[in-house]
């Protein structure tokens, strides 16, 4: 939830019985009269920028109030960066080691930033080391 602007944002994978990659960003806006509704009209996002692909079907997307910025994770040391005031994604390369890929059921809440700490944190496996990722300042 962009609580900014008040939009809620979503990232949809475009074909998910055959997924291909690509995402797509929709938008609701939150003050429109009927809101929250089952069928409340969104918004396609055009997007521009290095927009992210194979962020498997259920990738971590977090909206930063400190930055007014979205963040998502999908696998690796990538983690991509969504400016809602200019619709543009930037890719940050994170230093460090590999979470690796995401579990196959998704992220669902693993993907959290500690505004305490200043930094997300990632569970991907209850088999394996919490990682954390400082976005740059």
């Amino acid at each position: 939830i962009d609580r900014t602007r008040q939009y809620y944002y979503s990232l949809v994978p475009v074909a998910p019985l055959a997924y291909d990659g690509k995402h797509s960003l929709r938008r609701w806006d939150l003050s429109a009269p009927g809101i929250p509704n089952v069928r409340a009209p969104y918004f396609e996002v055009p997007v521009t920028g290095d927009i992210p692909t194979n962020l498997g079907l259920r990738p971590g997307f977090v909206y930063l109030d400190a930055k007014d910025r979205f963040f998502a994770w999908g696998g690796g040391r990538d983690v991509f960066v969504f400016n809602p005031q200019t619709l543009q994604w930037t890719r940050q390369a994170a230093s460090g080691d590999d979470p690796g890929a995401q579990p196959v059921q998704g992220t669902f809440g693993r993907f959290r930033y500690s505004a305490t700490r200043k930094v997300f944190v990632l569970v991907n496996s209850t088999k394996q080391d919490v990682f954390i990722y400082k976005p740059p300042s």
